[in-house]
């Protein structure tokens, strides 16, 4: 268990990334705001960039663990490869932030204000913290969809991806834009909504430069 002096320097630099972005943040706003020492910081991260580090490896660790958890049960537990609970453990865990009080909330404005200022470090960040995550999903819808070609995959994996990370971000502007739609922020349907939308575009016909020695697509009835 993390201990509460280095709980507190978290919170205060999550709400402060959220409020001002990464790069418009110094160490001094961070300690003032958590109530502590500068030696507080060098003891517990050793430098500004380790304390980002942390703050999002806080969050995205326990959600890629829930992720990894629940592929798990996937490959366990089904008598065959349900593509359908397979993309509902890569989408479910990381909008469940969104139920989460208060802090759920916070962090997802700090991913918005990281992919915002996207420098090299921070994309570097990301890519470290979901590789494992990315290449295991992959790998598994690889296998449930034989007769689409792996590249194909990769492309429209990465834009069940964008959709995703859009809806966590960005959710709360289709209100705006559809004021009376209902239930626009309702994370349990939005959730089901995304995984239906993932599997029709993953098992989605392949036109003929797509396709690889005349295979076809797979239909969704073949891989749920």
């Amino acid at each position: 268990m993390p201990s509460e002096t280095k709980t507190k320097i978290l919170d205060a630099a999550e709400d402060l990334f959220a409020d001002r972005g990464i790069d418009g943040v110094s160490i001094r706003s961070i300690i003032s705001l958590a109530g502590v020492n500068l030696g507080a910081i060098h003891y517990h991260f050793g430098s500004k960039e380790s304390l980002i580090k942390e703050v999002f490896h806080r969050r995205i660790g326990e959600v890629n663990n829930e992720r990894l958890r629940l592929l798990n049960d996937c490959l366990i537990n089904s008598r065959g490869l349900d593509l359908r609970m397979v993309l509902r453990a890569f989408i479910a865990p990381p909008l469940c932030l969104l139920l989460q009080p208060e802090r759920g909330h916070v962090f997802i404005k700090v991913c918005g204000r990281a992919y915002g200022e996207a420098s090299e470090h921070l994309r570097g960040m990301f890519i470290s913290l979901f590789r494992e995550v990315f290449e295991k999903f992959t790998l598994v819808i690889f296998k449930a969809l034989p007769n689409i070609p792996e590249e194909e995959i990769i492309w429209r994996f990465h834009f069940v991806v964008g959709a995703m990370i859009h809806t966590m971000l960005h959710g709360q502007a289709l209100k705006q834009f559809c004021p009376d739609i209902k239930n626009s922020l309702n994370v349990e349907e939005n959730i089901e909504r995304l995984v239906q939308f993932s599997v029709s575009g993953l098992c989605g016909e392949l036109n003929d430069n797509q396709k690889v020695d005349g295979l076809g697509t797979a239909s969704e009835e073949e891989v749920t």
